[in-house]
């Protein structure tokens, strides 16, 4: 027969357990536009406004999250993606998403619809060769690792 501490443990563990599979069941928001996002891990540094320089760390799927059709990560290269919010240099999902409470350390599941994405024409290489489809619904984990701010 199990001791009381014994079973104080199990109870504990399961209680553990039951609420991470909770956390990992939160809903998605959508915001007006209609990206989808929820946080996976909320950061405590600064938040990104329009005209910071950010660098993003990011994974890329075309089929759902964590799926099988990975297209890019900057994970994979060891090195996150700088750019200025709102200068067109990144798809439109990305300068929006970033605007909605994503503090430095955030770590975030997106769905971008297409029309925020890569459009109708998708992304197509030198060679022809499909990179991303036209019309592609991207399923991204983005993480925002740093933000210099606009003097």
């Amino acid at each position: 027969m199990p001791t009381f501490l014994q079973t104080s443990i199990f109870l504990g563990i399961i209680g553990i357990a039951a609420v991470l599979a909770v956390k990992n069941k939160e809903k998605f928001i959508t915001t007006e536009s209609g990206i989808k996002y929820k946080n996976i891990v909320t950061g405590k540094g600064a938040k990104a406004k329009l005209g910071d320089t950010v660098s993003m760390n990011y994974t890329l799927w075309l089929d759902n999250l964590n799926g099988k059709e990975q297209i890019d990560s900057s994970y994979d290269r060891k090195a996150p993606l700088q750019f200025v919010i709102g200068k067109g240099l990144v798809i439109a999902g990305w300068d929006e998403i970033l605007q909605v409470d994503m503090t430095v350390g955030t770590k975030r599941e997106v769905i971008i619809p297409p029309k925020l994405g890569y459009g109708e024409n998708g992304i197509v290489n030198a060679e022809g060769v499909v990179f991303i489809p036209g019309n592609a619904t991207l399923y991204f984990v983005m993480e925002l690792v740093s933000i210099d701010e606009k003097p």
